[in-house]
């Protein structure tokens, strides 16, 4: 089945980040792997060089909860496919995308919000 696919880019040298569908995203509770989340990670507007890189997404739930699932990089994109543990409660869900460097240097490259209906 298809999914939402919500796409962003992030550009660590000027700070500047896009969103293709707004900054508050409309989800229903218990939806799973509903929605594609992408980051494309730019340096000055180029490919970044993410390779030795792992991707995590986290979702701050309305209950205090934090969830954590590995995402998938691919060139210089970074995606994750939202589990239904995401959504399970109705309220504001804040999600982070996260790289983890094998140096030990973490980094958020995106952060996005879901309203959960």
């Amino acid at each position: 089945m298809d999914r939402w696919l919500v796409s962003q880019s992030a550009d660590l040298a000027t700070g500047k980040i896009s969103i293709s569908t707004g900054q508050t995203i409309h989800a229903v509770r218990g939806n799973a792997l509903s929605i594609e989340w992408s980051v494309e990670v730019l340096n000055d507007g180029e490919p970044a060089d993410i390779s030795g890189c792992s991707c995590l997404a986290y979702a701050v739930r309305p209950d205090g909860t934090t969830c954590v699932i590995g995402g998938s990089i691919n060139g210089s994109v970074c995606t994750a496919k939202l589990p239904q543990q995401f959504f399970a409660l109705v309220g504001r869900v804040d999600c982070l995308m996260n790289l983890a460097h094998s140096d030990g240097t973490t980094i958020t490259v995106a952060v996005i919000r879901f309203d959960v209906q």
